[in-house]
């Protein structure tokens, strides 16, 4: 009964705390609006798709019986993340921060009080 209970607990828990995804979803749809955090949703969800179809078709079951399938799929994985850093760091333009939208210096945020913020 405590193995239950614990794993029940250790549930709540996993269900109630939001995951990466869950905060990339939150995190644009604060930033950007309603749309931009519906296109992530459905972002990551079609990224979980491929990964079922993957499963679904032993590709997941290959690359983990196969040294070498791995290997070369690490290797893709930092190459990618290699491209994916080298044409951030060279953009020439800043982030788009939304029409109208004014960067607030760091100071101003750690210390306004709600009173003050709707000011």
């Amino acid at each position: 009964m405590t193995t239950l209970l614990a794993f029940a607990a250790a549930s709540i828990a996993l269900i109630v705390i939001p995951g990466p995804n869950g905060i990339y979803i939150m995190t644009r749809s604060a930033a950007q609006g309603y749309r931009a955090g519906l296109v992530s949703a459905l972002g990551v969800e079609t990224g979980t798709l491929v990964h079922i179809v993957f499963a679904v078709l032993g590709v997941s079951a290959l690359i983990a019986a196969s040294p070498v399938a791995f290997s070369v799929l690490k290797f893709a994985g930092v190459g990618y993340l290699l491209y994916l850093a080298a044409r951030t760091v060279l953009r020439t333009s800043g982030p788009d921060l939304g029409a109208g939208v004014k960067p607030v210096p760091l100071r101003r945020t750690a210390t306004a009080t709600p009173s003050a913020a709707s000011t």
